[in-house]
């Protein structure tokens, strides 16, 4: 039963699967790590796709110029000053200018020479290529399918434990019952996680198998070692 307990429980919260943050405190995973680590990912991927310029049919790469840089706000803990540029380039004697999309905290000087890809058919159509425009919106999207794949296999995880943890606590149930043992179900579940807020059972140890006393109630004395092993 303590078993099954603890494998809820880890299931429930990953207190073993945690890891520990920046701050130094444990950041536990489990259902609500999953869920919200499937969230995360969905959003990254979706900020990606709103930040990458448009794809250009027919396309004709040239050599572009930076002919302007305004301020476009700040990002960040500390209001990271971002800039954005207007870049302009020629084609066939007539001059065109766009802004990228994207911003970066990295101010160009005007003048700088930048790659650029416009249509053939539609020439006002243009995006820069390389720099931050283009490889910015790749690793926004790489680490959204990253977070949204971990998650989605530790939430599988998470719930195989909830069902193995609840099938190893009715066993132990079962037991206890045939041994003369009355106590309904949640008075026992009641039972177990009142030792866990408590303290008297040590969560991460116990789901990492180690042996030893005090993991919660109905654990053996040293009259009944045999009955006790069994009704783990």
């Amino acid at each position: 039963m303590t078993a099954g307990g603890v494998l809820v429980a880890e299931g429930i919260f990953g207190v073993v699967r945690g890891r520990r943050g920046r701050n130094g405190e444990r950041q536990r995973g489990g259902l609500l790590g999953g869920i919200f680590g499937i969230v995360f990912g969905v959003v990254f991927i979706n900020i990606a796709g709103f930040i990458s310029e448009p794809a250009v049919d027919d396309p004709v790469e040239i050599t572009g110029q930076v002919v302007g840089v305004e301020r476009a706000g700040t990002s960040g803990e500390n209001d990271t000053q971002m800039y954005r540029t207007r870049i302009a380039y020629t084609v066939d004697g007539e001059s065109y200018e766009f802004s990228p999309r994207g911003r970066s905290s990295w101010r160009p000087n005007v003048g700088t020479e930048v790659d650029v890809v416009y249509s053939r058919s539609n020439p006002e159509h243009a995006k820069r290529i390389g720099g931050i425009e283009e490889w910015g919106p790749r690793i926004f999207a790489v680490a959204g399918w990253f977070v949204l794949l971990t998650s989605a296999f530790s939430l599988i995880i998470s719930v195989a434990l909830i069902v193995f943890g609840i099938w190893l606590f009715r066993q132990g149930r079962a037991d206890r019952q045939r041994s003369g043992e009355d106590r309904g179900f949640f008075g026992d579940l009641a039972a177990i996680a009142r030792d866990v807020w408590a303290g008297k059972m040590d969560v991460a140890q116990t789901a990492a198998g180690t042996a030893g006393g005090g993991q919660g109630p109905g654990q053996p004395d040293a009259a009944g070692p045999a009955h006790g092993a069994r009704s783990r």
